[in-house]
């Protein structure tokens, strides 16, 4: 005759048939207080503080630190069927949770773009082919930006890195979790372009390419009349970033000019390093 699993470490203090079945009184630690009789719920300078009221003795064994009680007691065949009945129980329960666990995991990979165990993040300033993207199902994360589950070679306007699930994830009981150190991994694919020019406050002469002219709403005067300002964004020869806002000058991309500014700030601004000028003078080369 045997005990079952779960009372394995108990000692028997008697046995006894009951209904013509075998059974036995047990005793074993007490799992709330550890043995000691005592719940403690703090240590303080180094001593244990005991729960509240009765100075601490635990309820669950009345303070002696063992719990007994009648079990029943198997035959070989019985206890050999029992552990049969609880491996299945367990096979089960595993399956059942490796489904969900793999459900979810799937749905976090296609969150974050992917499909396989590949995927494609897209570098550099994407607002302008943001609906491209969603239309070739890239999927969009603060953490990631647009990530496309398969390579994008229709692509010719950017860049683009290839990133496996490796990259990007690790486990946590089982199931897939972005990494902690993400966004860094994520800004070291896509290093800080450009560098400034000149300091603060100094009176720079450049020639640049207008690149883009991004129209505003500017409102001046006492009575707040309207009108269209732009901010213009131009590119040095080496590949340098300028900035100017201004409502009294209509330029045109792709031409170059001479300028002649001062400069107002240092600022960086989807990766790429801007020195921003105020008060330009400005003539088309």
């Amino acid at each position: 005759m045997r005990l079952a699993e779960s009372y394995s470490n108990s000692s028997i203090v008697r046995t006894f048939v009951k209904d013509g079945k075998t059974y036995a009184t047990i005793s074993y630690t007490c799992d709330r207080c550890g043995g000691s009789g005592i719940f403690y719920v703090a240590v303080h300078n180094g001593r244990g503080v005991p729960a509240l009221p009765d100075a601490g003795i635990c309820y669950k064994c009345n303070g002696d630190g063992k719990i007994t009680k009648d079990v029943r007691m198997y035959t070989d065949i019985e206890y050999e069927r029992m552990q049969r009945s609880k491996e299945r129980a367990d096979e089960k329960k595993r399956k059942e949770r490796d489904a969900k666990v793999a459900e979810q995991n799937l749905r976090t990979l296609n969150k974050y773009g992917f499909e396989n165990v590949d995927a494609y993040i897209v570098l550099g300033n994407t607002y302008d082919i943001k609906d491209k993207l969603k239309e070739a199902g890239a999927k969009f994360s603060p953490e990631l930006r647009w990530v496309l589950p398969t390579e994008p070679t229709w692509l010719t306007t950017h860049s683009y890195v290839k990133v496996s699930v490796a990259d990007i994830f690790t486990i946590s009981n089982g199931y897939f979790v972005l990494r902690d150190d993400i966004r860094e991994f994520r800004n070291a694919l896509e290093p800080v372009r450009g560098e400034y020019i000149g300091k603060v406050g100094q009176r720079l002469s450049v020639t640049a390419t207008l690149t883009k002219a991004v129209p505003y709403d500017a409102s001046f005067g006492y009575q707040r009349r309207m009108t269209t300002g732009y901010i213009y964004i131009f590119e040095t020869a080496d590949g340098n970033t300028l900035v100017w806002k201004t409502t009294s000058a209509l330029l045109d991309t792709g031409k170059e000019y001479d300028i002649v500014g001062t400069v107002k700030e240092h600022s960086e601004y989807n990766k790429v390093r801007q020195t921003v000028l105020t008060r330009c003078k400005i003539q088309e080369v």
